[in-house]
């Protein structure tokens, strides 16, 4: 018998701040020894997002132009520069602030930076100071630099399925005698990846591509001046006809948040616990498995990859056929999933205190756990986590 919980927010809103899901899987038939059928349970909002500066205040000449790294826990939706004095503009993008400037007058100007996820917005200030050119001494002339920019790119990498698409932002950013005309081409070694670069994006489709590592070389060329970045890109292999993927590097050893959540988890159980009015008595402490934590750590990466947030793979498959497909063979399973906590300590801790994710973990008949903590930076949510508890 099946059991299980799906989070359906009403409103786009809601699903934005999709965080947790619970479900379990019991073979036994009849009412489950262990935790009890779960019914809807509510999404726990993410963490609050965060919005911060790499500088408090520029200095960039009346005709000139200057940069600030901006950063976010998560993704926004859009950014905005407000109170920009006339000749001055300012924009956003892969995670860098960009204040141009032409003709502004000599001065201070106090500017906010704001950014929007749903319907919460952050500002923070930014002091920009307007000086005057430097001059070379007198009798001598100052030859402006050669027009040139730098070449970079939001990821340091990309996990593709076989037959699917992905795609990272291009950071292009210009010197102050830049004035365009970059050409920018992609090719893949050894061959078999479709590559093409439109507007900002490097789009990637693995149609026809064999497993395998792969390097995309982004090229930009403007007159004499050509840079060259460099993205690694594993392309996973498929299992079974239900098109689920699994990917190299998710069947590593555990990593440090993987067992510091095993122990949370053992600490909670030992302590015993009141899910949402149920209490449960101290238990037994689980066990680690690194079947189950292939299992789980492949489901992470899977989200990230093909955007979704479920215990059901968008071909279809539970958390009990992975666990499975991991060369786990049990009589009961779980799992808990998470995205957009910070740590292990966070994570856990909002765990228990979700009545049915908490049920999970104090689950009885539950006897070993694998844990999953993937962070793929530029991801919705960059870090995800997922528990998958079973028993033989």
């Amino acid at each position: 018998m099946v059991y299980a919980s799906r989070l359906k927010p009403s409103s786009r809103l809601r699903l934005t701040f999709l965080l947790l899901g619970v479900s379990l899987l019991s073979a036994c038939s009849g009412s489950p020894s262990g935790p009890a059928p779960l019914g809807t349970t509510t999404p726990i909002p993410l963490p609050a997002p965060t919005l911060t500066l790499g500088a408090d205040s520029l200095l960039v000449d009346s005709t000139g132009s200057a940069t600030v790294p901006v950063q976010v826990n998560r993704a926004a939706d859009h950014f905005t520069v407000s109170d920009l004095p006339n000749g001055m503009q300012g924009s956003v993008a892969g995670g860098v602030l960009s204040i141009t400037t032409q003709n502004v007058a000599i001065g201070n100007y106090a500017l906010t930076v704001s950014g929007k996820w749903g319907e919460m917005k952050l500002m923070v200030p930014l002091t920009v100071t307007v000086k005057v050119p430097r001059v070379g001494n007198p009798g001598t002339t100052t030859t402006p630099p050669a027009p040139d920019f730098t070449l970079r790119l939001a990821v340091p990498s990309l996990t593709i399925p076989t037959g699917q698409r992905a795609s990272a932002n291009i950071i292009l950013q210009g010197n102050s005698t830049y004035t365009g005309g970059v050409t920018l081409t992609a090719t893949s070694s050894p061959a078999g990846l479709k590559t093409t670069v439109i507007g900002t994006s490097l789009n990637v489709d693995t149609s026809g591509a064999s497993a395998g590592q792969y390097s995309v070389t982004l090229t930009g060329v403007m007159g004499s001046v050509n840079h060259t970045v460099t993205l690694p890109v594993n392309v996973g292999t498929q299992v079974g006809s239900s098109g689920y993927q699994w990917y190299a590097g998710t069947d590593r050893p555990a990593n440090a948040d993987e067992l510091e959540v095993l122990r949370l988890t053992n600490e909670a159980r030992a302590k015993g616990a009141n899910c949402g009015g149920t209490v449960y008595a101290p238990t037994t402490p689980l066990t680690w498995n690194d079947q189950l934590a292939h299992a789980a750590r492949n489901h992470a990466t899977d989200m990230v990859m093909q955007n979704y947030f479920d215990h059901t793979s968008p071909g279809g498959l539970t958390f009990g056929d992975r666990i499975k497909a991991a060369g786990y063979v049990g009589r009961t399973s779980a799992e808990n999933i998470a995205a957009g906590y910070p740590s292990a300590q966070v994570v856990v801790t909002n765990w228990v205190n979700s009545p049915h994710h908490c049920e999970i973990l104090m689950g009885r008949d539950l006897k070993e756990l694998g844990v999953g903590s993937v962070t793929i930076p530029g991801s919705l949510y960059s870090i995800y986590w997922v528990q998958d508890f079973a028993a033989r």
